[in-house]
């Protein structure tokens, strides 16, 4: 079983994709089937559920040209990462 990790850069619901950017920089557009179990934290989850920008960790099985996702874990956003933000954003509206 292959993993992969990082953040969600397009939801397509109708066409059952998500596109991830891993953290070595590689974007995958990934099938999710019915066979793919998506979790939110402990609950079951569904596609409409992954938001752009969620860190997700994928397993998937065969190759990276046509992987087989088993699952999709949504994983909460750092809470260092969401404070720098915010602090980056104010110091910017600060400056005008």
């Amino acid at each position: 079983m292959n993993v992969c990790k990082g953040k969600v850069e397009a939801v397509d619901a109708a066409a059952n994709t998500i596109t991830v950017k891993e953290h070595k920089g590689m974007s995958m557009v990934l099938p999710i089937t019915a066979e793919t179990k998506i979790m939110k934290g402990e609950k079951a989850a569904a596609i409409t559920d992954i938001m752009v920008g969620d860190m997700v960790h994928i397993r998937y099985e065969g190759e990276m040209a046509a992987p087989i996702v088993k699952m999709v874990k949504i994983e909460k956003p750092s809470m260092k990462k969401d404070k720098m933000e915010k602090k980056a954003a104010g110091k910017g509206e600060m400056k005008k």
